[in-house]
């Protein structure tokens, strides 16, 4: 694949994330809006990374774009972290139920990596 193609699905499965994640809902799960919200959100900053990474693998170097929050949110998350490790006594629980760490990290690696397109 050159790099026309893989930024091409990059941005396009970028904004399919974007649109998908407010709508999604599976009604198979036990709590539909969460844990299908949080599967898109996980699968979709997967397939970025992905995507990221045969860029980098074909084009042969590495571009990055900083924006004027970046620092601002990567503060953030450094500290939600911090938190939900010193705080919480079950260390697990706080990064692997829903809407708890895992779910930060991955909304704040979609920001970054939609900063990129």
């Amino acid at each position: 694949m050159s790099g026309k193609i893989t930024s091409k699905i990059y941005i396009y499965l970028a904004a399919l994330l974007l649109v998908a994640l407010p709508l999604a809902y599976f009604p198979a799960f036990q709590f539909p809006f969460s844990t299908a919200k949080n599967l898109v959100l996980i699968v979709g900053v997967a397939g970025l990374l992905a995507i990221k990474v045969i860029d980098v693998l074909v084009s042969g170097h590495l571009n990055l774009r900083f924006g004027k929050l970046d620092l601002a949110v990567l503060c953030l998350i450094l500290v939600y972290l911090l938190a939900s490790g010193l705080v919480t006594p079950n260390k697990m629980e706080a990064f692997w139920v829903p809407g708890g760490a895992t779910v930060v990290i991955a909304g704040a690696l979609l920001y970054f990596l939609v900063n990129q397109v």
